[in-house]
């Protein structure tokens, strides 16, 4: 085994996406990201990127963020 990382728990992960709509899923896929490591970045896309991505999106970027503020991520 290399020691790239051999305390993982200072590790910081990095998560990104158009999580539209934030679901029970995403919020068990951050959860389990802050298991990994140290510290957790969640990454929101912004409306341009899911407008190019799902012509119709759900969510607009500050919906999207308060979902997150309020969920305690």
């Amino acid at each position: 085994m290399n020691n790239f990382n051999i305390d993982w728990r200072k590790s910081v992960i990095v998560l990104s996406g158009g999580f539209d709509p934030i679901h029970k899923g995403h919020l068990r896929m951050f959860r389990e990201a802050s298991n990994l490591g140290h510290q957790v970045i969640i990454g929101l896309n912004s409306d341009e990127w899911l407008t190019r991505k799902k012509v119709n999106h759900l969510c607009n970027l500050k919906k999207e963020k308060k979902s997150l503020k309020d969920s305690n991520m």
